[in-house]
């Protein structure tokens, strides 16, 4: 996927319904393994298992994407300087009003630096942050769960870190020089909108609004009485500008699209042509011939994780 990438690994991605997974060998995907998963019924560890044989490559290092819906984040918090372990007691506090105060313990947290805030005299001021927060008993699971089955699990990323990664490499490869991106996660039951640039997420939010896999036009309308696809291209194209109009200093060039309803080809094709506020381009674009348009739709996620720098 990249020119200075060769590692052999597994990337997965569990979900509340299911946990697909990919192998990637020399960099480039090779198989591709899907399995039915509810957490409230199944043993997340002999689904890995079952997954990673399935592939019929002995892999172990093992990088694990979460939904978005199942992370917490913060774009921007001020904070005063003080030492990390500081900073990571108070940061819990900071969540109160997502997690509420009586489960404000129950989830991980961590940060990065945004920025720093200096005085004139150069000194630091504050910190600019972003913060997320996962739920213990998720990671805890998904940890317990690839030991269980023998797997090096060496990453578990929010799935927007995910598109970080292939931000940074279609840029240090040439195939971008846009600084914020926009990717459209088109599903059959809904569309998630992630914007972020290589610092981290900046913005994200779903839409309850997709592409049914057999819907063909005349056989169904939009929330509103409308063609669908008319409904959902504005939908897209308000919630981007709602995002630039918030962050003054936004500048989105395009618009990448992935995603289950984007294999409905003559859908989707319609509904870019009705977006005319951005450029409408397929997230394939973005990385190299050695990956497949179908399946890139499809499993983005699980490649733009194998793209992350070894750890």
């Amino acid at each position: 996927m990249s020119k200075k990438r060769s590692r052999n690994l597994l990337t997965a991605k569990v979900s509340d319904t299911q946990i697909s997974m990919i192998s990637i060998i020399n960099g480039v995907p090779d198989s591709v393994m899907i399995e039915p998963f509810d957490p409230k019924r199944d043993d997340i560890s002999q689904t890995l298992s079952k997954l990673s044989s399935g592939t019929g490559v002995r892999l172990k290092e093992l990088r694990i994407c979460i939904p978005q819906k199942n992370v917490f984040y913060i774009d921007s918090i001020e904070v005063d300087p003080m030492t990390e372990e500081a900073l990571l007691t108070n940061l819990p506090y900071e969540f109160h009003e997502y997690v509420g105060d009586v489960r404000i313990f129950d989830y991980e947290y961590d940060y990065s630096v945004k920025k720093e805030n200096r005085t004139y005299t150069g000194a630091i001021e504050s910190y600019e942050i972003s913060a997320i927060a996962i739920e213990k008993r998720f990671l805890h699971d998904i940890t317990n769960g690839a030991k269980k089955a023998h797997l090096r699990l060496t990453q578990v990323v929010p799935e927007a870190e995910c598109f970080v990664n292939l931000i940074k490499d279609a840029r240090e490869n040439g195939r971008s020089k846009e600084s914020v991106f926009c990717f459209a996660e088109v599903g059959t039951s809904s569309t998630n909108i992630i914007i972020c640039s290589e610092n981290g997420l900046i913005f994200s939010r779903e839409i309850e609004m997709g592409i049914p896999t057999e819907y063909k036009p005349g056989h169904g309308m939009g929330f509103y009485g409308t063609d669908l696809r008319a409904e959902l291209a504005l939908e897209i194209e308000r919630t981007v500008r709602k995002c630039e109009t918030d962050n003054n200093s936004l500048n989105i060039q395009g618009i990448y699209l992935l995603g289950e309803g984007c294999l409905n080809k003559g859908f989707i094709d319609n509904v870019c042509d009705r977006m005319t506020d951005k450029k409408v381009r397929y997230i394939s674009d973005l990385f190299d011939e050695t990956v497949n348009d179908e399946l890139c739709c499809r499993y983005a996620v699980l490649f733009c994780l194998g793209l992350a720098e070894e750890v």
